[in-house]
């Protein structure tokens, strides 16, 4: 078994992704040692097929590539567009699909829960509530937690000039190699982060998911 050997070589290629919540990078090389990690394991000369495990820690990696950018976000330098998001290189991106689609995983397909609609109603009622209510917005870059991965939702912008666009952050797992992601419809909690808007602000403010409507947590 060389789950530790490829849980190694992913750890290698993202070891920027375990002290922080901002994105990382996988190059060719690194692709492939990781792909060469699951296919020959530690010595180089495995004998044994790869398992499923090995297949499923490469495609949660590949998972956490960035979402689509979506048009008319806003969006500062404070964080990243995307917190947790893991980028490749081309040559890198093909060498990870071609692995997986040899042992069955097609790559573009959505291998995780995706947010369903009644989650997305909680979300938007906490979004109506803070707009209405008022909310204790904090700096997003020193109030998103470290060592999560979260799931991404667009909930659209303001409708006016010098207006916020609007993202919730649902945390759905350790930011760990292997480890798989939760279903973003069991979070207990989320983040909506507010960006843009006349000052160039980029904030975010917790909510709880628990019950029929979601709120600003305390």
């Amino acid at each position: 078994m060389s789950i530790k050997t490829v849980a190694a070589a992913i750890q290698n290629a993202t070891n920027d992704q375990l002290i922080g919540p901002f994105g990382g990078h996988v190059d060719a090389k690194e692709a492939q040692a990781i792909v060469d990690a699951a296919v020959y394991g530690k010595d180089g000369k495995r004998l044994t097929p790869v398992t499923k495990g090995e297949v499923k820690q490469v495609q949660d990696l590949f998972d956490r590539r960035p979402p689509e950018a979506v048009p008319g976000m806003m969006h500062t330098m404070a964080i990243p567009e995307n917190p947790g998001a893991v980028t490749f290189e081309a040559e890198a991106a093909s060498t990870i699909k071609a692995f997986l689609v040899q042992y069955g995983v097609t790559p573009d397909v959505p291998q995780r829960p995706s947010v369903n609609d009644a989650t997305r109603r909680k979300l938007d009622a906490a979004l109506a509530d803070l707009n209405s209510n008022g909310a204790n917005w904090s700096n997003a870059a020193s109030s998103l937690p470290i060592g999560l991965r979260f799931e991404r939702v667009d909930l659209g912008g303001d409708n006016f000039p010098d207006g916020f666009g609007y993202t919730a952050w649902i945390p759905v797992g350790a930011m760990r190699p292997g480890m798989p992601a939760s279903d973003p419809n069991d979070a207990s909690y989320a983040f909506i982060q507010r960006s843009g808007g006349f000052a160039g602000l980029n904030q975010v403010v917790r909510v709880s998911l628990e019950g029929d409507n979601a709120t600003q947590a305390a």
